[in-house]
């Protein structure tokens, strides 16, 4: 058993040449798929982050506040 798992790794480190895989390529290809579901998801909930990234700016650069802290608005 252990024979077999050391010809296996020993395959996987040689690269393509010998018939195993190349390990960057998997790692790109992780990679790869990992950032075309980060894309299907920005496509299903477009709306969804459009809106929120609307009302964030709105309240990030609302300005009605300061009115209400000069001293002359509390009178």
């Amino acid at each position: 058993m252990k024979r077999k798992i050391s010809k296996k790794t020993k395959r996987l480190s040689r690269g393509p040449a010998d018939g195993g895989l190349r390990l960057a390529a998997v790692g790109t290809l992780e990679v790869v798929i990992i950032i075309a579901v980060l894309l299907a998801v920005a496509l299903l909930f477009r709306t969804e982050i459009t809106s929120f990234a609307e009302s964030l700016f709105e309240n990030a650069f609302n300005t009605n506040y300061v009115e209400l802290l000069r001293p002359e608005a509390n009178k």
